[in-house]
């Protein structure tokens, strides 16, 4: 673009001589138009595509309080060159799942308090249900209530047992996975 502009400066794209200048009125006085002092060095813009409050070597689409290196979608203040969020755990029997147990108790019997309350409650048996979820290592990342015994006391008990279980990671294609699953508890008074 620049050499374009200089041969049109020069007058090499002309084919014609240059037209005579307009005739001025004497009475008007020539001021030049988009005057400009020279530069000793030629000034460069860069645009600026930065957030306030970003960092140099950040991304388009980061966040401020990411990690350079980090990716878009990554966790704030993540790991750089991490591989992002983990996967959404899959869905699995409790029978799979349990194959699978390494250590824990499952046989996780209430306490003779709670046994006698629900007794005298007229209650024929106690069902408590939880849903189970284990990370790509095998261990317990969530034991959520689902169905409560009516009995907080054992509820929290089982929920203490579930979160020491520990399981064979679970296998889909090779690569350990996160599984969920829905577990019963279900004691005869």
């Amino acid at each position: 673009m620049r050499i374009a502009a200089l041969l049109l400066l020069t007058g090499c794209w002309r084919s014609t001589p240059a037209p005579p200048p307009p005739a001025q009125d004497p009475h008007v006085e020539a001021v030049p138009q988009d005057t400009v002092a020279p530069r000793d060095e030629p000034r460069v813009l860069e645009p600026d595509d930065g957030v306030e409050g970003g960092v140099e070597g950040g991304v388009v689409g980061g966040v401020v309080g990411g990690v350079v290196g980090g990716v878009v979608g990554g966790d704030v203040g993540g790991v750089p060159g991490g591989t992002g969020p983990p996967p959404s755990p899959s869905t699995a029997s409790a029978g799979r799942l349990e194959a699978n147990r390494l250590t824990g108790n499952y046989n996780v019997l209430p306490p003779a308090s709670v046994l006698d309350a629900a007794l005298k409650d007229g209650k024929g048996k106690l069902v408590c249900t939880f849903k189970v979820c284990i990370d790509v290592q095998g261990l317990v990342s969530e034991a959520r209530l689902m169905t409560s015994s009516g009995y907080p006391g054992y509820d929290s008990l089982l929920r203490r047992e579930i979160l020491a279980w520990t399981f064979q990671p679970m296998l889909e294609n090779g690569q350990a996975v996160p599984l969920c699953t829905i577990y019963s508890f279900i004691v005869k008074v």
